[in-house]
């Protein structure tokens, strides 16, 4: 992660958000974004109040689609 990336991940913690996904699964690494190389990237995040974090039961990526594949020919 780039330095402006934790700088504005940091200011959601900071202004009292959590973000569900890493609340939820700790340890686990999810991508909601693959790039061409295979690099993967959350890009989609949900943010609740610190307070109602706890509130959350579940925030997942589903994968099937990516891992499907897309069509590989042009019409």
């Amino acid at each position: 992660m780039r330095e402006w990336e934790y700088t504005f991940y940091d200011s959601f913690k900071d202004a009292g958000f959590a973000d569900a996904f890493p609340h939820l699964h700790p340890d686990e690494a999810a991508h909601s974004w693959y790039g061409r190389s295979g690099n993967g990237f959350r890009f989609d995040h949900l943010f609740v109040s610190t307070p109602h974090a706890n509130r959350v039961f579940a925030c997942d990526y589903h994968q099937e689609a990516r891992e499907a594949g897309l069509p590989t020919t042009r019409s």
